[in-house]
């Protein structure tokens, strides 16, 4: 009896031991993904960072920061069959990720002469040379410029100077090609928050493969608000707030529009074709996803306008699916933060697949 009940003991202390490795395990988990209630947080924590010199052959030796688990992707495709209408927690990657410094004059220096051209210095020590296809300034210079990556293979590329102190840092952007497993982003991961250009697995950059679902018709609903007054520069769309003086706005736009948009280059997106009944829905429910939060979901572009830059999400629910053909809608990740006029894309305009995709993406924005 005795010895059968020492290994009780045993066993006892051994299941106990399971159990405390299984918290500390959990515990850990939701450290290192920034998981809260179900939330995705923009940026993960830096977990480890070390300073080292690298040279690019015969040119100056450049500072990097070589970091871990800095995971959070900066550009995701939505399809509503993979979201429950908020963003999904991102586990971390252990991989040293390679970073370089982004000076404040970086758009100077990667901008040829002619200002057709851009060569970026990349992290790794190599060079991606790009075609400008736009260019923004202001009282202090340029402020922003983006086009189609050439070389080493067919992309994208942005740079933005930021206008106003933030999150985000004093630069932000990306680099990402077609089909290439390598993407780059800048993060303000530097010491004292200095912009970094750091090198990301292309997955947690873009999601490339979530393909949209097909998209079944919605019935209208039975009641719809109809006292409330729509100005002329509105075109009929019905005006909604769901928090009215909040400082963080995201602006919900079913009439479409056609601009060259930072990020996006020039889109024709057409209006959604939804009715004023079905916006309310769908504002309904995008603004019930974000009731814990302090922003006014809004249909009305005066409210967006009156917003501070780089506190404010522009959302475009249109079919015109050109930013990511194939997707249910597409952001990138912090651009709430971003300073001018960001947008994210819904490619579902009615019913409860605008609700989901509006509501992932503008959670990746964040």
């Amino acid at each position: 009896m005795k010895r059968l009940t020492k290994h009780f003991r045993i066993v006892g202390f051994a299941a106990a031991l399971i159990v405390v490795a299984g918290l500390l395990a959990a515990l850990a988990w939701h450290h290192s993904t920034g998981f809260t209630g179900g939330r995705q947080r923009p940026e993960m924590a830096v977990s480890a960072g070390t300073l080292r010199q690298s040279s690019g052959g015969s040119g100056p030796r450049q500072t990097s920061l070589v970091m871990a688990g800095c995971g959070a992707p900066a550009i995701a495709a939505c399809n509503p069959a993979h979201t429950s209408g908020t963003p999904h927690p991102v586990t971390a990657h252990p991989e040293e990720r390679v970073a370089t410094s982004v000076p404040l004059d970086f758009l100077n220096r990667i901008l040829s002469a002619d200002e057709m051209t851009a060569t970026i210095p990349l992290p790794d020590g190599g060079t991606a040379m790009g075609e400008v296809t736009s260019i923004q300034r202001d009282g202090n210079g340029l402020l922003l410029i983006q086009g189609k990556v050439k070389d080493p293979e067919a992309g994208k590329f942005m740079f933005q100077r930021q206008t106003a102190p933030g999150t985000a840092g004093p630069m932000v952007g990306y680099i990402h090609y077609d089909k290439s497993d390598v993407a780059y982003r800048v993060r303000p991961n530097g010491i004292n928050g200095s912009s970094m250009l750091v090198q990301d697995p292309v997955d947690e950059v873009v999601c490339r493969y979530y393909p949209a679902a097909a998209q079944t018709p919605e019935e209208a609903p039975q009641t719809h608000p109809t006292n409330y007054p729509i100005p002329p520069d509105e075109n009929g769309i019905v005006q909604l707030q769901s928090l009215p003086g909040a400082t963080a706005v995201v602006y919900l736009d079913f009439d479409g529009e056609a601009d060259t948009f930072p990020g996006w280059g020039y889109i024709n997106a057409a209006p959604s074709g939804a009715t004023n009944a079905e916006i309310f829905e769908v504002w309904k429910g995008v603004a019930e996803d974000y009731i814990p939060f302090n922003i006014n979901i809004t249909t009305v572009r005066a409210v967006y306008d009156a917003a501070p830059s780089g506190g404010r999400m522009h959302v475009m629910l249109t079919p015109t699916s050109t930013a990511a053909p194939g997707a249910g809608g597409v952001a990138y990740v912090g651009s709430f933060n971003y300073t001018g006029h960001w947008i994210c894309w819904s490619f579902y305009t009615t019913g409860k697949s605008a609700v989901e995709v509006v509501s992932h993406e503008v959670g990746h924005t964040l």
